[in-house]
């Protein structure tokens, strides 16, 4: 385990750099990109302040983002410029409208006009490329970073554990299983760190975020709310989901029992969370009825 362990921090530490590379070479490729052009407008001797101007509004629904899409489209064609479509969806997502391109190109020859307007769009659509780049490599460097805290590598088995870290983590790694789902999280404003093994407490977040998650099917409400009581934390993971029938839920923590379809799940997830809550020295209940399902976990601020 200590091996597996030193493994994934290392791979952990090898996906960070290349991460963090490719962010700052965005953020050096969105200023020499933006001097590249304006040194080619100088070069072609067209004033530059023809091209500060989109001034077109977001458009507020896709329907009108579709409209003002097919009007550039066809401004474009009418010009004569290559990949007039594909330019016309870069325009419009940097605000164009006709209006700022007839601006942009009055009394310029047919040709120029055409060559201006393409080199417009073609800027335009690869600043969004670069803007995407950059906020890919985000995404990387924030998912390693929640990974590598998620598994808690290199540190102690037991550790002072915030709870809204550890739920707040999973909720981003289990973000493409919500899909549609409104989630809604409330922490209460003096939640203490407790004593725990954070690898294990992460596993019961993940189980029970996941069991909710495919009771809702992409609709409905999660709704996660933690709070002090007593001498420990309760954490409640609620779902507006179909409820459990009566006769499974006295069930619902045994070994290997599912209602999935075979193959489909080992009966192991809410096992796993009940043994895992048990160990640190706190206990996990469940309800369910016409409102949904609501599991609680509530855990010693100390450990087991």
């Amino acid at each position: 385990m200590a091996a597996l362990g030193k493994m994934a921090a290392q791979l952990m530490h090898e996906l960070n750099n290349p991460a963090a590379a490719v962010g700052r070479s965005a953020e050096a490729l969105v200023e020499a990109y933006a001097r590249l052009g304006d040194a080619a407008i100088r070069l072609a001797g067209v004033r530059i302040d023809r091209l500060t101007g989109p001034t077109g509004e977001t458009p507020r629904s896709a329907l009108a983002g579709a409209d003002r899409e097919d009007e550039l489209g066809e401004w474009l064609e009418r010009l004569g410029v290559p990949d007039h479509w594909e330019l016309a969806a870069s325009l419009a997502g940097d605000r164009w409208t006709t209006q700022d391109l007839d601006l942009l190109v009055e009394g310029q020859s047919r040709e120029t006009a055409a060559a201006l307007a393409e080199w417009v769009g073609l800027r335009g659509l690869a600043g969004q490329l670069i803007r995407e780049v950059r906020v890919g490599a985000s995404r990387i460097s924030e998912l390693v970073r929640v990974v590598k805290g998620y598994s808690f590598l290199d540190q102690a088995p037991i550790q002072e554990i915030d709870i809204r870290t550890g739920i707040d983590d999973t909720l981003l790694l289990l973000r493409h299983k919500l899909d549609g789902v409104d989630v809604v999280v409330d922490y209460a404003d003096d939640l203490p760190a407790i004593e725990a093994p954070g690898r294990d407490l992460n596993q019961v977040w993940t189980n029970l975020i996941d069991n909710a998650a495919q009771a809702l099917a992409n609709t409905g409400e999660l709704r996660i709310r933690a709070e002090t009581v007593n001498d420990g934390v309760a954490v409640s993971i609620a779902n507006t989901g179909p409820p459990i029938p009566d006769d499974v839920l006295p069930r619902i923590f045994d070994p290997f029992f599912t209602t999935k379809e075979p193959g489909a799940g080992t009966g192991l997830g809410l096992h796993t969370v009940h043994t895992i809550v048990n160990r640190i020295g706190g206990d996990v209940e469940v309800s369910s009825g016409d409102d949904g399902t609501v599991f609680t976990v509530r855990l010693p601020l100390g450990g087991g």
